[in-house]
């Protein structure tokens, strides 16, 4: 069996645990690694992680309990998930966490229109039918075979096709208004 492209792992990744994931780095762990200004969480360590707490200044601290406070003010089944999710998140390798912290940082710095879509896109191809799923992933790893020619070809021709049918049915919809109109 040939190991699954960069594009099936990612959405294989997105499905299970790595939404989840995101969401979290997102909600507890970005914040908090951006209030102490470090690369790594605090130390597990009761000691160490006084040191560290006491190491932040009193506005990172401050956000600090403003996230904790809003966790709290969640459900305790919404709590729940959430710590399964950071177990999860945890157990990821460090790279996958990486990657996730970057693709994060990309993702904020989307516009508005562009995270809506991915969004969007995300729940579409969660609703997907699982044999709908495979045959996206097969035509997905063929065209990361084809050359990057070829691929720009296919772009182009999707491109072209996107539009005549977006003239299509502007063309319907304005022919439907004439005939409202003469009806009228």
């Amino acid at each position: 069996m040939t190991s699954p492209s960069r594009f099936a792992r990612a959405l294989l990744w997105l499905q299970g645990p790595g939404l989840a994931a995101l969401a979290l780095v997102a909600i507890v762990i970005l914040p908090t690694l951006a209030a102490a200004q470090s690369a790594a969480p605090p130390p597990e360590d009761p000691e160490m992680r006084r040191a560290w707490f006491e190491s932040l200044t009193d506005a990172q601290r401050q956000a600090l309990r403003e996230r904790y406070d809003r966790f709290q003010s969640l459900s305790p089944e919404q709590q729940e998930r959430l710590e399964q999710r950071l177990e999860r998140w945890r157990t990821l390798p460090r790279a996958q966490r990486q990657q996730a912290r970057e693709r994060w940082g990309r993702f904020q710095k989307m516009t508005p229109e562009r995270r809506r879509q991915i969004r969007q896109n995300q729940r579409r191809w969660r609703n997907l039918p699982p044999k709908e799923r495979r045959e996206l992933r097969r035509r997905f790893d063929r065209l990361q075979q084809m050359s990057p020619k070829r691929r720009e070809t296919l772009r182009q021709r999707a491109i072209e096709l996107r539009k005549k049918r977006q003239e299509r049915r502007q063309q319907r919809q304005r022919q439907r208004q004439r005939q409202e109109g003469q009806s009228d």
